[in-house]
């Protein structure tokens, strides 16, 4: 049986041995586009918060400057476009349902829309390099997402001192609660595995009927 709390811990003590960082580079890598679990970094900083090694505003500042790298960077790479990361990412399905769901949120709320690509998860990580596709001005995409950023690193920083408080006052449900946490932070990358043995399969198979 796979030891949800051994792998979930792990990432953290690892995080943990790397310190500052870690944090930083994390959620920069996430906000790339590449998916990474950034729930670990998060839980690392409130426990730095709590053992007073570390600010609240602090651990802010620093997540919020990760996310804030990581998509300027992929507004960039989309805007000029002409690169192995863009090309790459252009391919991905991912990319193209945010594309059509930030489509959709220009027609209704204008730039608003880049306030909400910051603020909802599931196109989050894509959001910048779709925008910088698009062609919107980098001060109006930098505006509305610094104001995104900030206000989901703080919702995320108080949700993982909640989920801490939990963990530390339900010792016995632990095993549970880490492949919850488990399914959170790695579900995505075993839905992207599925995904792409889903499709070369099909693609097999349309090869064969031919």
């Amino acid at each position: 049986m796979i030891d949800y709390y051994a792998l979930f811990q792990h990432q953290i003590n690892i995080i943990e041995h790397y310190g500052l960082p870690a944090i930083f580079l994390s959620t920069t890598i996430e906000n790339l586009g590449i998916p990474f679990p950034t729930e670990a970094a998060f839980l690392v900083a409130i426990g730095l918060i709590t053992s007073s090694k570390l600010s609240f505003l602090e651990a802010w500042i620093i997540i919020n400057g990760g996310m804030l790298t990581g998509s300027i960077i992929s507004y960039f790479l989309g805007f000029y476009g002409e690169n192995f990361y863009a090309e790459r990412l252009k391919k991905s399905k991912r990319v193209h349902k945010t594309r059509e769901v930030l489509h959709k949120w220009f027609e209704k709320y204008g730039a608003l829309a880049i306030l909400g690509s910051k603020l909802i998860g599931y196109v989050r990580p894509w959001s910048s390099f779709v925008i910088g596709i698009a062609g919107v001005p980098f001060g109006k995409f930098l505006f509305w997402t610094c104001i995104g950023t900030s206000i989901i690193t703080y919702i995320d920083l108080l949700i993982s001192k909640q989920v801490i408080n939990i963990w530390l006052m339900y010792p016995e449900y632990r095993q549970i609660f880490s492949v919850i946490l488990f399914a959170i932070v790695f579900g995505f990358f075993i839905y992207l595995i599925a995904s792409v043995v889903v499709s070369r399969i099909r693609k097999y198979h349309k090869r064969k009927s031919k």
